[in-house]
């Protein structure tokens, strides 16, 4: 067998060696990624909600909402009972961070439409200052679609 083949058969056994270890494992690797789900994102920084679980966490007044946007777009309006922690000013907002929101319950941010990211930003910013994944949740479609919703309620003005 020449050298050439010699490798081509190594590289071969190993690849196959590779696949079987990983389908026998536990927690083996994901073959295929999630282009909607960034792993930057959703795995590690919270999950994202959808408008029906949002609205089931309303009735149930189940969670801690935190509106993400700057405290002016707050003012104009917002949904009744949020949190303003403003994402680009967010290590201001450090030292009452733990007064505004209690660590284990669940925290739903929610801000602009067009900058989904800022929520984002905002929920790795909580769990680098000791708040739980799980317990986090972004509703990326923001406020543009939350003050259109009949059966919100919103509010206005400084609270």
């Amino acid at each position: 067998m020449t050298e050439r083949k010699k490798i081509l058969v190594l590289i071969a056994a190993a690849g196959v060696a590779a696949v079987l270890v990983n389908f026998f494992r536990a927690n083996g690797l994901s073959w295929l990624a999630d282009p909607e789900t960034p792993a930057s994102q959703e795995n590690m920084l919270g999950t994202s909600m959808e408008l029906d679980e949002l609205l089931r966490c309303l009735n149930r007044g189940s969670a801690v909402l935190v509106d993400a946007r700057n405290a002016e777009e707050f003012a104009c309006g917002r949904l009744a009972g949020a949190v303003n922690l403003p994402a680009g000013r967010k290590i201001e907002h450090l030292g009452r961070i733990f007064e505004m929101l209690p660590p284990d319950e669940v925290i739903i941010i929610y801000g602009e439409e067009n900058y989904p990211k800022d929520s984002w930003d905002l929920a790795g910013f909580l769990i680098e200052n000791g708040f739980k994944p799980e317990n986090l949740s972004v509703f990326e479609p923001g406020w543009e679609k939350l003050k259109l919703h009949q059966d919100i309620p919103l509010a206005k003005g400084q609270p």
